[in-house]
């Protein structure tokens, strides 16, 4: 026997923050397969590869199975392959493309704000809060989002940026927090953010144009 087995390996997730992945292998050969190897690669061309898991011990002309490839490390996208060897020795030849792919993101996501118009927010006039996170996320709602001395609407957007409209109320003066929750906004890989918050000076406005009689402030 010179030919060598055929196999492959499927990875379910599409992210992970961890630094192990399972590979679901199968291989099939005519004398029988031995051993399954995985590899991984950070280069989709499997260039500098290294093996991350094995399963020896194996016997039957077609075997599957679980590998758990370790050494994910850093953020990356790691792209891997299995290599199946026979009975006789036989080793299948590394393939030109991985049989699967999985980013590994350790990273949480955190926010930055902005309002417009800037500096300063007047009381009783929209303001219009802009949030920026520095990944695309999955999950962000305005139920996440809380202020104080005047309340949050119009919330939308996706993936990297959103926008809520803040009108202060009429008798505030700054400065007012936006706060945005811790765990509120997570990401493929099931990270979270931690608690971000935002000051806004408010300048009030009194709106008094009359008063009546017993002094107390008009409309």
């Amino acid at each position: 026997d010179q030919t060598a087995p055929t196999s492959s390996g499927i990875i379910t997730p599409t992210h992970t923050s961890g630094s192990t992945v399972d590979i679901a292998y199968s291989a099939t050969d005519l004398v029988g397969v031995t051993t399954v190897k995985a590899f991984r690669s950070t280069n989709a061309n499997l260039s500098g590869a290294t093996e991350c898991a094995s399963a020896t011990g194996l016997s039957g002309t077609s075997v599957s199975g679980t590998l758990t490839c370790t050494g994910l490390t850093s953020d990356a996208t790691y792209y891997v392959y299995t290599v199946g060897i026979d009975a006789a020795g036989n080793t299948e030849v590394a393939p030109g493309t991985a049989d699967d792919s999985i980013i590994r993101d350790a990273t949480a996501p955190s926010v930055s704000f902005s309002h417009t118009p800037a500096p300063s927010a007047t009381a009783g006039t929209a303001t219009t809060i802009t949030l920026t996170i520095n990944e695309s996320v999955t999950t962000f709602a305005s139920g996440d989002l809380t202020a104080t001395y005047g309340t949050l609407s119009n919330f939308s957007g996706s993936g990297t940026t959103y926008t809520a409209t803040f009108p202060p109320t009429r008798s505030s003066s700054g400065p007012a927090v936006i706060t945005v929750a811790a765990g509120g906004i997570s990401d493929a890989a099931g990270n979270m953010n931690a608690l971000a918050t935002y000051s806004i000076t408010i300048t009030a406005t009194n709106n008094r144009t009359s008063y009546t009689g017993n002094g107390t402030n008009g409309t």
